[in-house]
């Protein structure tokens, strides 16, 4: 009888080493080391901005929020999977869509944004503009950045998580 008891606690130590120890042993680091990895960006775009993070499957991109106070518009910049630059393999005229809902402060309000090819040519990223009479505020805006690329549909809340003035 002891024996059957031993056995199987022995089967079920084995089995739960089974399930762990693969996890110790990962040759690829783990989970956190690949989401680290993933988010290895700063935490404001390089206008100085924040931005939302868009992601689905294996595409990331980043939308810089940018505030023209004098011209009543908002600047979005497309920028690569690092928050650095233009994403080269999107061509700007699959954009669409593109949409900036703000939150904060109240009341809420969305304006729909398009490419602007002259403010893109610096080569910090796409940029789309929209005007509206609130960005002529000085406020610090929160709220959602929305588009589509192609089929594929994004959203992102921002100021991201990281964002430090």
């Amino acid at each position: 009888m002891h024996r059957f008891r031993w056995f199987g606690l022995l089967i079920v130590v084995f089995a739960i080493g089974c399930v762990i120890l693969p996890g110790c042993t990962n040759p690829g680091g783990g989970e956190k080391k690949k989401e680290k990895a993933k988010h290895d960006h700063p935490s404001a775009g390089p206008h100085g901005g924040p931005f939302a993070e868009w992601e689905k499957g294996e595409d990331e991109y980043h939308v810089e929020f940018i505030v023209d106070q004098p011209n009543k518009q908002v600047i979005l910049y497309l920028l690569d999977d690092k928050a650095k630059n233009s994403p080269t393999k999107v061509d700007p005229k699959k954009v669409t869509k593109m949409r900036v809902t703000i939150t904060h402060p109240a009341p809420q309000f969305s304006v729909d944004v398009t490419y602007d090819a002259k403010k893109s040519e610096e080569n910090k990223g796409y940029a789309f503009v929209g005007t509206h009479d609130r960005f002529a505020e000085k406020a610090e805006f929160k709220g959602v950045i929305s588009g589509t690329i192609g089929e594929d549909k994004f959203d992102g809340d921002f100021p991201n998580k990281e964002y430090k003035k």
